[in-house]
């Protein structure tokens, strides 16, 4: 008997934090290679979107005057869903001020 194949992925649910002013982002990435190199890029695509477009979301507006940043894994996760359930219960618990919207449902714990 062959096993299936498992078709979900990890995610990273991850902080951004301003070293300047300690305001937050929080977001979640799929897990590409190291738990490091996935935040890496997902910084790089941040600071990208942040100077070559016009998006007025917090975290670009921030971005753009802020260079200063740490991102750090709070967890990885097995599954979309539950990723996505993680990533709104981290922003109602720490109400980060760079989410441009407030999440309001997650998983209670």
């Amino acid at each position: 008997m062959v096993r299936k194949k498992r078709t979900d992925r990890n995610h990273v649910v991850y902080c951004i934090t301003c070293a300047e002013t300690g305001k937050q982002y929080i977001g979640l990435t799929v897990l590409q290679g190291t738990v490091k190199q996935a935040l890496a890029l997902r910084l790089k695509h941040h600071f990208r979107r942040a100077l070559l477009t016009d998006k007025a979301w917090e975290l670009c507006k921030h971005l753009r005057n802020h260079d200063a940043v740490t991102i750090d894994p709070i967890a990885t996760i097995r599954g979309k869903k539950l990723a996505h359930e993680l990533e709104v219960f981290m922003i109602n618990l720490l109400a980060p001020e760079l989410n441009t919207h407030k999440a309001r449902k997650g998983i209670d714990i």
